[in-house]
């Protein structure tokens, strides 16, 4: 399956906090960070419902929609395509570029150092 677009992943983030909404539910999410009127929403998710993202109840007047996808295997495929597309399939230089672009927390760093601790365990075994 191709990648979701940005205004897919967008809308995808707000289901899968919410678990299910309408569009008006969802339009008003993303109206908290860009104004995006209720008809550019509802066509966003009736695109994405055709194209299997997007599972739709049209059994109410307002249509309810859940994402069909899991919210980490979009993520894993995304990273994926990042990864083969723009770094040469180079994790090292994905995870450089990464660091680098945004500061870590303390939080996030004791959270990597213990995937490293995992990584190297798993070498060893």
């Amino acid at each position: 399956m191709k990648s979701p677009t940005k205004s897919e992943l967008e809308i995808l983030r707000v289901l899968w906090t919410l678990k299910r909404g309408t569009v008006r539910q969802v339009n008003t999410v993303i109206n908290r960070n860009k104004k995006q009127g209720y008809t550019t929403t509802l066509k966003f998710m009736q695109i994405m419902e055709e194209k299997g993202l997007l599972n739709a109840d049209t059994s109410n007047r307002a249509h309810i929609f859940s994402s069909k996808l899991k919210e980490n295997k979009v993520k894993r495929d995304v990273i994926k395509n990042l990864l083969a597309n723009v770094f040469n399939n180079s994790l090292d230089d994905l995870l450089v570029q990464a660091i680098s672009a945004k500061p870590l927390s303390k939080d996030e760093l004791v959270h990597l150092k213990e995937l490293i601790k995992e990584a190297e365990s798993k070498l060893e075994n």
